[in-house]
């Protein structure tokens, strides 16, 4: 949690806790069904505030402020594991299992649709705007900070991730399931385009913090970038299943990727790739996360095998 350098916050079987290390977690709040979390969110500007998207029993809200329970929001979209919700665990250079055998998650109605909710993004200029994507049920918009939902377009399709334009709140990418398709609306969901993948199947979606202008997508054929009105370019691990794709917040031109068979990252802008951290090599990567509070501080997320931290010097 940004602000609470203490503590991990992870999906999994419910919402799980840690203040020490991984050596022991506890349950987040009551009132969340025993379901798989599929996405954890902070609110941008409330970071106390938490949105849980299940595999199947809808979405869910708790502000960790108020004391309060879990709320639930509305019917949830079945699918992947998703993120983690990061904190500092800080031990040295080392790489360390924080919760074996479990898959960890990071996080985002009324209006929304039954069945797995997969992404979720707040407009980084406007933390009213936030959009969802689920299994088959396309693109929904909130303009109230994700109380309530109304649909946006891409009915019936997949989104496996979102992301908004950090200058403007009406501009918004979808990476969809079929291949090559990452969509653009530039009008909030009104209409979409396709911007022409080339024949990749993307997985994730973020924008740089250094440079505003450039998306770089995870996808089935490696991970490529894209600036400005110009088109898709690959930048590098090509052929890899490259599932999640992180820009360090606060270092220009770190960036971390995780595939299907490990995890790797770059340090001048995606020119360059190198594996990493060690001890990843054989794991699926579904999601990785920098510790707001630390930014040495890495977070891993495993298809089976647990959350990871690492540190990064």
């Amino acid at each position: 949690i940004t602000g609470d350098p203490a503590s991990l916050i992870i999906g999994a079987q419910g919402v799980l806790r840690t203040t020490n290390l991984g050596a022991s977690w506890a349950p987040v709040g009551s009132g969340l069904p025993a379901d798989t979390v599929n996405l954890l969110v902070q609110h941008p500007q409330n970071p106390r505030l938490l949105f849980a998207l299940t595999q199947a029993s809808g979405l869910y809200r708790i502000d960790l402020s108020a004391g309060t329970p879990w709320s639930k929001l509305q019917e949830a979209p079945p699918s992947r594991p998703g993120e983690i919700l990061t904190h500092p665990l800080y031990r040295g250079n080392e790489l360390q299992e924080l919760l074996p055998g479990e898959t960890g998650l990071i996080l985002q109605p009324q209006s929304v649709p039954g069945g797995a909710l997969l992404s979720m993004a707040f407009a980084p200029s406007n933390s009213s705007v936030a959009f969802l994507g689920g299994n088959g049920s396309g693109v929904y918009r909130s303009t109230d900070g994700g109380v309530s939902w109304s649909p946006a377009g891409l009915g019936g399709q997949t989104v496996w991730g979102l992301a908004v334009d950090p200058l403007d709140p009406s501009r918004v990418f979808a990476a969809t399931s079929a291949s090559g398709t990452v969509k653009l609306s530039e009008n909030a969901g009104t209409s979409w385009v396709d911007t022409s993948l080339p024949g990749a199947v993307p997985y994730a979606l973020a924008f740089t913090p250094d440079d505003p202008a450039t998306l770089f997508a995870a996808t089935s054929k490696g991970v490529f970038s894209k600036t400005g009105e110009g088109g898709w370019v690959l930048r590098g691990l090509s052929g890899m299943t490259v599932t999640a794709i992180t820009p360090h917040p606060s270092r220009p031109g770190w960036i971390f990727a995780g595939s299907t068979g490990g995890a790797f990252f770059s340090t001048d802008g995606g020119n360059t790739w190198n594996p990493g951290p060690a001890g990843l090599e054989w794991l699926g990567i579904k999601a990785i996360v920098v510790d707001p509070n630390n930014p040495h501080f890495v977070y891993y997320c495993t298809a089976s095998a647990g959350v990871y931290r690492a540190f990064f010097q």
